[in-house]
């Protein structure tokens, strides 16, 4: 049974580790669609690591770093990510799915965006569709697309 454990655990990490995600990627402005009441970027990269069994990503706007976000299926306070930021989300839930991330931002418990990144067959391309309302009742919705 110990075996069966340690065996699964290692299975576990080596999945984790191989994430497709990991890596730096940078906002291809051109193909990009943002929505004039969103976030304004001029420049946006995020790079993605590994932290044991949970992926942590830095968020690099207009050429200010946030503190790294964890993605690991569990509720988080907000740092200093933009996007989120024009939302007025306190909270954030990411779920990571093979080549899509699921995130949920919340604020006083209330689900305000949402949030789906998936990566293209080869892997080289990253889009990020978020979906959300403002605090003043208006819907945005932006896309972005990442080069690797």
């Amino acid at each position: 049974m110990r075996t069966l454990a340690v065996a699964f655990l290692t299975c576990a990490f080596v999945i984790a580790a191989d994430s497709p995600f990991l890596g730096t990627w940078t906002m291809n402005k051109s193909q990009s669609k943002l929505d004039p009441n969103g976030p304004k970027y001029d420049s946006l990269t995020v790079q993605f690591t590994q932290d044991g069994p949970s992926l942590k990503s830095v968020v690099t706007t207009n050429g200010t770093a946030a503190p790294p976000a964890v993605l690991n299926g569990k509720p988080q306070p907000m740092s200093g990510n933009a996007g989120p930021r024009v939302l007025s989300a306190t909270h954030y839930v990411s779920t990571v799915t093979g080549k899509t991330i699921e995130t949920v931002f919340q604020k006083d418990g209330k689900i305000v965006g949402h949030r789906t990144t998936t990566l293209s067959p080869n892997g080289k391309v990253m889009t990020a569709v978020t979906d959300g309302t403002l605090a003043s009742g208006q819907k945005v919705h932006w896309t972005i697309v990442f080069d690797k």
